[in-house]
């Protein structure tokens, strides 16, 4: 302790005396939370994907993010392209026929024991009630 004293009455005035453990101990932390919002990074990229198991390879390999983005798109794109042809219309495939939403609402008023206004739905609605109101 006595030598501590001295070595800070000799040290230059207005220089700050570091310890080499205390900076190591900070530096340690830091890299773990690093590393922990790294990991929550690829795990949420993977699920995100709807590829979870994937995310302990991408840590392991130490991955930078935007390449896992590529990676995953890239995976993914190659999987939609072994399901087949998707329109886009709530995930059915295009060999399915696709209704106008005014013929589904017009289905559903009549379900709910309505009478559908043509003057709403146009087209549709006067289709669907065979063109009486």
């Amino acid at each position: 302790m006595a030598d501590d004293d001295k070595d800070r009455k000799d040290a230059p005035v207005g220089a700050e005396v570091v310890s080499i453990d205390d900076a190591r101990d900070r530096a340690r932390a830091e890299g773990r939370r690093e590393a922990a919002e790294y990991a929550r990074g690829v795990q949420k990229l993977c699920a995100l994907a709807g590829m979870s198991d994937l995310a302990a390879d991408f840590i392991e390999k130490g991955a930078s993010l935007s390449e896992i983005g590529d990676s995953l798109l890239a995976l993914r794109a190659k999987k939609d392209e072994e399901v087949g042809d998707v329109s886009g219309v709530h995930g059915r495939t295009g060999s399915m026929p696709v209704r106008p939403l005014a013929e589904a609402m017009v289905d559903l008023i009549k379900a709910r024991g309505l009478k559908p206004r043509a003057n709403i739905m146009l087209p549709a609605a006067a289709a669907a009630s065979g063109g009486k109101e």
